[in-house]
């Protein structure tokens, strides 16, 4: 019979991720490119980012990726991204790189392919939470119905777990 020891601390913050200092809350499409939502935890006060020159301040999290669509070559761009803290502090620095594959490149080689943007590498984590963000202190009326019809468990010792 093998033993196996799990590290309950370890596990839980693999399942519960910490209150990160900055993160990619979400990536929208735009007519060139793309935008990155960012976000941050309570001490951020706004952001600075750069592509290879000038910081740029960012106070809503939003930060605009172009490319050139009609090139025939693959595009790469790598994005610096820095919170800046309440206190006049700052975090690490974070990176983004963001490779564009426009539909003219795979045209110059006889095939046919939509654009693809790709994020080739980060260390920004994607959307960052925590359990306090999703867990609910109460359950309702209609969760408890839902947990007995379904018969699996026990409706009690949910209910004391929460």
């Amino acid at each position: 019979m093998e033993v196996i020891t799990l590290n309950p601390k370890q596990v839980y913050w693999d399942l519960y991720p910490g209150d990160e200092e900055v993160f990619i809350e979400s990536i929208k499409e735009d007519s060139d490119g793309l935008i990155l939502i960012l976000g941050g935890n309570r001490n951020i006060s706004h952001f600075l980012y750069c592509f290879n020159g000038d910081w740029i301040k960012c106070k809503d999290g939003v930060v605009k990726i172009h490319f050139k669509a009609d090139s025939a070559e693959a595009q790469h761009l790598t994005l610096k991204v820095k919170g800046t803290l309440r206190d006049g502090g700052e975090t690490k620095l974070y990176t983004v790189t963001v490779g564009y594959y426009p539909s003219a490149l795979y045209k110059a080689y006889g095939h046919t392919s939509p654009s693809w943007i790709i994020i080739q590498k980060s260390d920004l984590n994607l959307l960052g939470s925590r359990v306090e963000d999703w867990v609910t202190d109460e359950i309702s009326e209609e969760d408890k119905l839902y947990a007995a019809k379904k018969g699996r468990g026990n409706l009690r010792l949910i209910c004391l777990l929460v």
